[in-house]
């Protein structure tokens, strides 16, 4: 005699099937995931640069004093390097980071991509260039930068360590 049961679930092949295909999806969208979320932290401090940017060139459009050495004739060069969290107090020394400072209003934002980086902000008084790069340290010659070229550096967020 012929037994009739309903079978209702997936038998064991089946289920190998889907959990393969499973693994199969999650090996190609995992690194999409991973790259865009490096991309979008490297936009973040894209966007914090700007504002700096902002804020320096706010300063040296109100500011005369700041723009022109003592002798009131050659613009001056500026550079200083910000660290992630740098508050008013920590800038009281530099006038022209100091007055940057006050227009930008807040904390010096971490790095989103890689939080042990600092902020560096050149400007050249005579060809009135202004770059923000993210650098190692406080001596570094050579980093990241982030403004003007912000589509170079957020076009880097595949790389998984700084070489610089």
């Amino acid at each position: 005699m012929k037994s009739t049961r309903n079978n209702r679930g997936f038998s064991l092949v089946e289920l190998i099937v889907v959990v393969a295909i499973m693994a199969v999806l999650m090996g190609i969208l995992i690194p999409t995931l991973v790259k865009q979320t490096s991309k979008s932290k490297r936009s973040v401090d894209s966007n914090s640069a700007h504002e700096i940017a902002a804020s320096v060139n706010r300063v040296l459009s109100t500011d005369t004093d700041i723009y022109y050495t003592y002798s009131g004739d050659t613009p001056s060069n500026y550079s200083f390097v910000w660290d992630s969290g740098t508050t008013a107090d920590d800038v009281s020394q530099n006038p022209f980071a100091k007055a940057v400072f006050e227009d930008f209003g807040q904390v010096i934002p971490v790095s989103k991509w890689n939080h042990n980086l600092k902020w560096m902000v050149t400007y050249n008084g005579t060809t009135r260039d202004l770059h923000i790069y993210l650098v190692k340290s406080a001596d570094s010659t050579k980093g990241y930068e982030v403004y003007p070229d912000s589509a170079s550096y957020i076009s880097k967020a595949l790389e998984k360590d700084i070489d610089i």
